[in-house]
């Protein structure tokens, strides 16, 4: 029987190069570039809280939550003052070697963070490398030759040969203050140990700040080219385009190799690097994409996540929610070779789910209710990847919203579980905390956690609510750039990992002393999924608190934040997975980079959480459905077309065709539909019945509680 052993963590180690030193008279670097910026206004509304706290409580739910051990924690990857997202926003920071790697064991963990060893000193890219639980090399600086400032490391493995390839940015010592996209890859396979870096090179050059493409991801998989494989390089426009402050579109540059000495240094006859299609012209709009970028075994090429339309609610004449607030999947299908529209699919649904307003009660003490509540998408970080039946999956953040998708309620912020499939070319939203006891009540709303129907209020005719803040830190003016949620995969099995910290919420924001002892204690949440994401398991809950039903000795005297998965998860046996996890341990509780907290740096800490597959229960969890908005046929057409849609009910609808701006070009229905099936012809001509040209197009199904749209490619 497999057990835990107690481990005592070694904190913070006198290692040469990564000793603390106080400097009370540093400056916040609240300026820097390479931090995500706000990208408006968010408008935090107040309302009436019931007398007492009311968290959201997962015990007594659906499923058992799985069994579990810490098998290995270690805070042996060295000291740092970075107190802010150690590793990428995006791309995995951390991943699990192939064994055998090449002629070598393999089976390690290699770990890619940025580290400054004081307070004040020139931040720098590191690595480690874990084997059985054990630091075995490292920490120390992968690109030794280096002096400017390395930031958000991702970092991708080989499968056949263990070699790591990292990329990180950081200024461009011939052109500061453009910053750069920098790689470079280990040479396991040449030696069997880790340490053999190559000399870093840029691979993504930025010429000026109106295109500074950072954040990079980093992949590796199959070439079209016999016996070759792809290094794919994608970062993110901080740079402005058009009204936005930050464009977010993305930049993809690759390279084929046989083997990694073939890329030993920078031949630009070797890369092939362009503008992924379509983003410039949302962020030209300030319509603003948070995306991850994943690749597949049979070549496709993928960029997913969520739109939000600032241009929209920054708007002051503007009310309502933007149609342009959709889930996205653009997809390159020939291993990314091809930089046209033509040569990229685009999948759009719209992100914003309604619910309805209970008894009108929203907003409280006004005579005149809000028609409708959203449940939003908010600004989240998160890890795109693929299940084993070749879906698109993530999991993000959502919160709940009124009058318009940047008006937020406190205490309510919601992760979700977003999956695409190829197949059915749908998106599905499925609920993962906070959820309903009845499995029929999706999406979660916080009147109604029993989902059946019917809701409460006070002795003072307050609602009850029940309340869930599903980030490491407690304020709610930083739920933007604090919140992220992380998701990996093996085989039909599918991890989420997230923190909570509504109890520290309790005590800071509203001075509820019985949360005084959870006033630096956030809690880490994993949720499993043996089904593909499916069904999921009740999560596994893991905090410092001695007094807590989930407390656990090995986090004792540590402040996780900032936790990263491994890019796989790992089966030992029949019984048991291995989750390979790293975060940043605070010395005190909040940020100094983000102005949350004192300057005392932290360390960086590995966690292996080894879980039972055989506690992992099912339980059908139904996802959340809407409407429906049929491919339409054929497609590509010329010059007619048939697009299909159902409607639930009979409502007023409408169906109408944009370009790739967003302009209108045909309204084709706009009347009160019967429920059921619709079948509507296009002949391709716009509102004056002049014929349209050759390009992509999208149509798009609009009612009062539902909006959805599909592109299609006229030729002619």
């Amino acid at each position: 029987m497999k057990y835990q052993r107690s481990l005592i963590l070694l904190l913070f180690l006198l290692v040469v190069g990564l000793l603390f030193s106080a400097n009370p008279g540093l400056q916040l670097p609240a300026s820097q570039r390479d931090l995500q910026l706000n990208a408006g206004e968010v408008i935090n509304i107040e309302y009436k809280m019931s007398a007492e706290p009311n968290i959201f409580h997962t015990e007594g739910r659906r499923q058992d939550v799985p069994d579990f051990v810490i098998e290995h924690i270690t805070g042996d990857l060295g000291n740092s003052f970075y107190d802010y997202f150690p590793g990428s926003y995006g791309s995995f920071p951390l991943v699990l070697q192939p064994s055998p790697a090449g002629a070598y064991d393999g089976g390690g963990v290699y770990c890619v963070y940025h580290v400054t060893t004081s307070a004040g000193a020139t931040r720098r890219a590191y690595y480690s490398y874990i084997q059985d639980g054990v630091v075995t090399a490292g920490p120390s600086m992968i690109d030794l030759s280096g002096t400017t400032s390395d930031g958000f490391p991702g970092v991708d493995v080989d499968y056949i040969s263990g070699d790591p390839f990292a990329a990180w940015h950081g200024p461009n010592p011939e052109n500061d203050p453009v910053w750069v996209i920098d790689l470079s890859f280990d040479q396991y396979s040449m030696i069997g140990m880790p340490g053999l870096w190559n000399t870093a090179y840029t691979v993504i050059d930025n010429p000026a700040m109106e295109d500074e493409y950072i954040w990079p991801v980093v992949k590796i998989g199959p070439s079209p080219n016999a016996g070759m494989k792809r290094v794919y390089v994608v970062g993110g426009n901080a740079g402005p385009v058009g009204p936005a402050t930050q464009g977010m579109n993305a930049y993809i540059a690759y390279a084929d190799y046989s083997d990694v000495s073939d890329l030993a240094t920078y031949n630009p006859e070797d890369w092939t690097e362009y503008e992924i299609p379509y983003m410039r012209d949302w962020a030209l709009v300030n319509i603003r994409p948070y995306w991850d970028f994943t690749i597949t075994d049979d070549g496709k090429v993928i960029i997913a996540g969520n739109n939000f339309d600032w241009g929209y609610y920054e708007d002051d004449n503007t009310e309502g929610y933007s149609e342009n607030d959709n889930l996205f999947v653009l997809v390159n299908s020939n291993y990314g070779e091809g930089s046209t529209e033509e040569d990229w699919d685009l999948h759009l649904q719209y992100a914003n789910i309604p619910v309805e307003n209970p008894d009108d009660y929203f907003p409280p003490d006004e005579p005149i209710p809000y028609d409708n509540l959203y449940i939003v998408p908010f600004a989240p970080r998160y890890t795109v990847t693929t299940n084993d039946l070749g879906d698109v999956i993530w999991s993000c953040t959502y919160r709940l919203s009124a009058t318009q998708a940047n008006s937020l309620y406190p205490n309510q912020g919601y992760v979700k579980f977003v999956r695409f499939s190829f197949d059915t070319e749908e998106f599905t939203i499925t609920d993962l905390y906070p959820r309903s006891e009845n499995l029929d009540a999706q999406p979660y709303v916080p009147w109604d956690p029993e989902g059946d129907g019917t809701w409460e209020y006070d002795d003072e005719d307050n609602l009850i609510l029940t309340s869930s803040w599903p980030l490491y830190w407690w304020n709610d003016d930083d739920f933007q750039p604090e919140n992220f949620t992380r998701i990996t995969e093996y085989e039909n099995w599918v991890v989420a990992v997230f923190q909570e910290s509504m109890k520290a919420r309790y005590f800071h924001e509203y001075g509820y002393d019985q949360y005084a002892t959870w006033s630096d204690k956030p809690e880490i949440y994993i949720m499993v999924s043996k089904d593909y994401g499916e069904n999921w398991a009740d999560p596994i809950i893991i905090n410092a608190h001695q007094n807590d039903e989930n407390y656990n000795p090995a986090l004792d005297g540590l402040i996780p934040t900032y936790i990263y998965p491994a890019q796989k998860l790992e089966m030992l046996d029949e019984q048991w997975l291995r989750i390979h996890l790293m975060f940043y341990n605070q010395n005190d509780y909040g940020s100094y980079v983000q102005g949350n907290g004192p300057n005392t740096g932290g360390n960086l800490v590995y966690m292996a959480v080894d879980i039972d597959k055989h506690t992992s229960v099912d339980d059908p969890v139904i996802p959340y459905t809407s409407h429906k908005l049929y491919p339409n046929y054929p497609n590509p057409f010329n010059p007619t077309t048939t697009i299909r849609f159902d409607l639930p009910k009979t409502e007023k609808a409408s169906l109408a065709i944009y370009n790739v701006r967003g302009q209108l070009v045909k309204t084709l229905v706009d009347d009160v539909i019967s429920a059921g099936e619709h079948f509507v012809t296009w002949n391709g001509t716009d509102n004056n019945n002049n014929q349209v040209g050759s390009g992509v197009y999208f149509y798009r199904l609009t009612s009062d509680s539902h909006l959805e749209s599909r592109k299609m490619l006229l030729i002619k």
